[in-house]
């Protein structure tokens, strides 16, 4: 394209040294001092490098021509190249690769799965009875499988109930990922919601009586008597009572089995 240019210029200088040369011929012409076949001869340079002036300007549209096309092709051969450059969303972990080596994608096919450590969160299931104390923010010990132990926060609180176990998801947030984690390993949570003074019984001593009542088997002159309770917050192996036990009363630990008005006795365990 430069060469062509600079072929255009030469070629406009030769014309306006043709038309100068013509018009002063044509001058002298006029004054007596040439022969009309000069003034000719001045003419036919003059159309010479007119011609020269035109065929210079269509090699340049040429050139120009082909330098555009040129630049077309290398911003498709750049745009192919991209397509074997795979570049993730985000910056993260891959956590599984969904497809190998030589493998046939198509567009939208998914290659790895990948996530944001700064993401991760374990869900816990709360029951209903319970998730009212539970609030954004507390805090909460996270134990995972492989026996790390971090810290972590309540993130999420869903506000939809499973209709079969009437419990609600909880989403418990790291302070700090895990240097080594796996999605969908299993963990333990415990989240601190504050402290509820009260009695404390074993999971398995609550039990209902033939209308349905939750209760205790309360053990009054060696007899296992039902009283009804309003339980509070439990875990895995207690409960609180909130009312319907005073404290010093005994109650029998595993009510599964016993009936109302047996006979018991208090079982003294090892140790005291």
């Amino acid at each position: 394209v430069v060469a062509a240019a600079a072929a255009v210029a030469k070629a406009q200088a030769d014309l306006e040294l043709a038309q100068s040369k013509q018009r002063r011929d044509a001058e002298l012409l006029r004054t007596g001092f040439v022969s009309p076949s000069v003034l000719d001869a001045s003419e036919a340079a003059q159309r010479a490098a007119q011609a020269n002036l035109d065929s210079a300007r269509a090699a340049q549209a040429a050139r120009e021509a082909e330098a555009h096309a040129l630049t077309q092709e290398v911003r498709y051969s750049d745009t192919v190249l991209s397509y074997t450059r795979v570049v993730a969303p985000m910056d993260g972990v891959i956590i599984q690769r969904q497809v190998e080596v030589g493998a046939t994608v198509v567009a939208g096919t998914p290659i790895y799965r990948l996530v944001d450590p700064k993401t991760l969160w374990v869900a816990m299931r709360v029951d209903e009875s319970v998730v009212g104390r539970v609030e954004v923010g507390q805090p909460a010990h996270i134990r995972l499988r492989t026996g790390d132990e971090l810290a972590g926060k309540v993130a999420r609180i869903a506000r939809q109930s499973d209709a079969a176990t009437r419990e609600l998801e909880v989403n418990v947030a790291f302070d700090a990922p895990p240097a080594r984690f796996a999605i969908d390993q299993e963990a333990q949570v415990a989240i601190d919601t504050g402290t509820v003074s009260g009695i404390v019984v074993p999971l398995p001593a609550l039990t209902r009586d033939p209308e349905g009542r939750q209760g205790v088997l309360v053990v009054e002159d060696g007899r296992a008597r039902f009283r009804p309770v309003a339980t509070g917050a439990a875990d895995r192996a207690r409960v609180l009572v909130a009312s319907g036990l005073a404290s010093g009363e005994r109650v029998v630990a595993r009510a599964e089995g016993v009936k109302v008005n047996a006979r018991v006795r208090a079982l003294e365990l090892a140790g005291g």
